[in-house]
């Protein structure tokens, strides 16, 4: 009785072992090919004229990013840092008349809304500030 039940059990382990060594019997070429996790570390260059202060760190979770390569970039992206509201004011405006953006508005007092102009697109940026002396940086951009 005990030699039979382990048999089983090393049949059973041996069947179910096996059964990912199989070949798989697709012939479709995509069907066999892992697809990896997503990356965001491209951000970076794909949005390297949008200045971000220095210890303000995406919020991957709230963010959204549609950019085809030579398509147009459509994005929602969320930071969130530490840095007081009017240095991040001023550290955004600097950055972004660098990167060659034209202003086209600023408004608000507890949420700044800047409005820029470059080219075909525009890039909407809201400032606030958050609980626990936190900033929150929101920025849109989109075609125009």
């Amino acid at each position: 009785m005990k030699h039979t039940t382990i048999i089983s059990l090393i049949a059973t382990m041996l069947f179910l072992g096996g059964c990912s060594s199989v070949a798989p019997t697709s012939t479709s070429a995509t069907a066999d090919v892992a697809v990896a996790p997503p990356t965001y570390r491209w951000v970076g260059t794909q949005f390297e004229d949008i200045p971000i202060p220095p210890d303000f760190n995406m919020d991957y979770d709230a963010s959204y990013l549609n950019v085809a390569e030579g398509g147009p970039r459509v994005a929602d992206l969320r930071y969130r840092g530490r840095m007081p509201l009017t240095e991040s004011l001023t550290y955004i405006q600097q950055g972004m008349e660098r990167a060659g953006w034209t202003m086209s508005s600023l408004t608000g007092v507890a949420i700044k809304t800047l409005r820029y102009i470059k080219g075909s697109e525009e890039c909407v940026i809201l400032l606030h500030k958050a609980e626990g002396g936190n900033s929150i940086i929101m920025i849109r951009i989109h075609p125009n």
